[in-house]
């Protein structure tokens, strides 16, 4: 039996519950000028590039620079972000698990390096031997750009990794990558046809979860936890 080569986990939603922090951010800037986001735009929000927010933002008819969107909705994360960091139940454990038992763990999030920075002053830089951030790529989840290059930057073939993320798009981008993905579902349901296996909890999490991860034969996917 044998343990992955390396674990990436997605941030927003799958390690800290600030999916919503997001949002409710855009809806203040929104809201200052008589403006929401529909219940669709904030669907189509969650797991996103910071990039497809602010265009829902402005499709939602704020007439503002792409780029000042951003950088208003960063601002207001970070400051919010600035007395406590909001993990999700098991996240931490998960993390201690991993680093114990030898796996390599990365960061792959849309979130920006002035956020995750943030989160790294929290639980500490030495957890993750890669952070790929939402600046760091031409295209966010769910093109597969953000998991191709934490693996390369591993010197891994995607293949050899497991991705765990809460959201849809997420999940479309670490499967678009060839990797094995595992669904952390936490603001909303994740289909079951969109990963490989599902943990209705971070909470108890091991390192022995994760044995014989990714299978080698990818025709066995199963959509959901055996």
């Amino acid at each position: 039996m044998t343990l992955p080569r390396a674990v990436l986990l997605d941030l927003d939603g799958t390690l800290i519950d600030t999916e919503e922090l997001y949002l409710e951010v855009a809806g203040e800037l929104l809201g200052a000028h008589g403006l929401a986001l529909s219940e669709e735009a904030r669907i189509a929000a969650i797991g996103s590039s910071m990039e497809t927010l602010a265009e829902l933002v402005r499709a939602a008819g704020l007439e503002v620079p792409a780029e000042v969107v951003i950088e208003d909705i960063v601002a207001g994360v970070v400051a919010r972000l600035g007395e406590s960091v909001p993990w999700r139940d098991g996240a931490r454990d998960l993390l201690a698990a991993l680093a114990g038992a030898g796996i390599r763990v990365g960061l792959v999030t849309m979130s920006y390096r002035v956020v995750v920075d943030r989160v790294l002053r929290d639980v500490g830089s030495g957890f993750f031997a890669v952070v790929v951030s939402g600046d760091d790529v031409a295209e966010g989840k769910p093109a597969p750009e953000a998991y191709v290059r934490a693996a390369g930057v591993l010197g891994l073939d995607p293949g050899d990794c497991v991705a765990v993320e809460d959201s849809q798009t997420g999940a479309a981008a670490a499967r678009r990558a060839g990797m094995w993905v595992i669904g952390a579902p936490f603001y909303r349901p994740l289909p079951a046809d969109t990963v490989d296996e599902v943990w209705d909890s971070l909470v108890g999490r091991r390192a022995e979860d994760l044995l014989n991860r990714p299978l080698r034969d990818m025709s066995a996917r199963m959509g959901s936890a055996p």
